[in-house]
């Protein structure tokens, strides 16, 4: 397995606060892609290191989506779960965590679009569930 190379990129000066501090991720074919920390979380099915950074992290800083191919954490997540194997509970921990299933990423896909249907009717009724409750219990 290759070995990806990271470097970090801050948001820049003046730039709005809760921008992500971007870790740039080189593809096997050289492209370059910015993840956020909970992106990485999410792609390498890391369930432990995904709760504890959903623990300070922000509706906004769930959705933000990556400035190179408009992908979430929840895209990462769902590709992790159809591509590799993971744990449906890193999107359900996602979702729950105020994860925007309709969110579409640079080429119109939502993260859902990533699962097989079984796992996206699981992860519909996560969000049924989700938003039926009452917002002191979130």
């Amino acid at each position: 397995m290759r070995q990806q190379r990271t470097s970090e990129v801050g948001a820049g000066p003046g730039t709005d606060c809760a921008a992500p501090t971007w870790l740039q991720i080189e593809q096997p074919d050289g492209k370059v892609l910015r993840r956020s920390a909970l992106m990485l979380a999410a792609q390498n099915g890391d369930l432990a290191l995904l709760r504890t950074l959903l623990l300070k992290a922000t509706a906004h800083e769930v959705n933000v989506a990556s400035p190179d191919d408009g992908a979430t954490a929840l895209h990462c997540g769902a590709a992790c779960v159809r591509l590799r194997g993971c744990s449906l509970e890193i999107v359900n921990a996602l979702l729950a965590a105020g994860g925007d299933p309709e969110q579409r990423d640079g080429e119109g896909r939502t993260p859902l679009d990533f699962l097989s249907e079984q796992q996206a009717r699981k992860a519909e009724e996560q969000v049924r569930v989700r938003d039926s409750r009452p917002p002191n219990m979130i």
